[in-house]
């Protein structure tokens, strides 16, 4: 009786070994091979537009957007100020200030307000927000990236000495 099952208890380990690895690498070999180009976050426009063509140092850049997403999850978000110049026949882009948070990602079609704080010791210039979001949908990362309109930060102005009236 052991003779014959030794055998068969050897066959129905590899068998149950061989589905549960089939089991976890199907759905990894389909989403690797066929994979999913839904858009699962995302902007209804982009760019974004800011409330005003204008801003002073440490003045809050505002956007009104609709972001929508199908996966409830978590993500991380990467913020970059670039500094745009004309430079001869050619365009310049420099990174000159750069954030990263981490943030929960709600399912839905959501409008909200993007407000994004410009540092205190921005030099004049034009300006816009490039950003991602990076996400994980099904065990694999996702990213979505937008940018906002163009802006122009102006030096702060020098406050005027007010008489004082005695």
């Amino acid at each position: 009786m052991t003779d014959k099952l030794a055998p068969r208890l050897f066959f129905v380990l590899v068998g149950a070994t061989c589905a549960a690895l089939l089991w976890f690498l199907v759905p990894f070999l389909i989403q690797q091979y066929f994979p999913d180009n839904t858009e699962y976050y995302y902007f209804s426009e982009n760019p974004v537009k800011v409330n005003k063509p204008n801003y002073f140092p440490c003045d809050a850049v505002v956007g009104n957007v609709r972001r929508i997403s199908r996966v409830s999850t978590e993500g991380t978000f990467y913020r970059d100020l670039v500094l745009y110049r004309k430079v001869g026949d050619g365009v310049e882009t420099i990174d000159v200030y750069s954030a990263k948070s981490v943030s929960p990602i709600v399912e839905g079609d959501v409008s909200s307000t993007l407000v994004l704080t410009l540092p205190c010791d921005l030099e004049p210039g034009i300006y816009y927000w490039r950003g991602e979001v990076v996400y994980s949908v099904k065990g694999l990362d996702r990213s979505y990236s937008y940018e906002t309109e163009k802006f122009t930060v102006e030096k702060t102005p020098t406050p005027t000495p007010t008489e004082v009236v005695e």
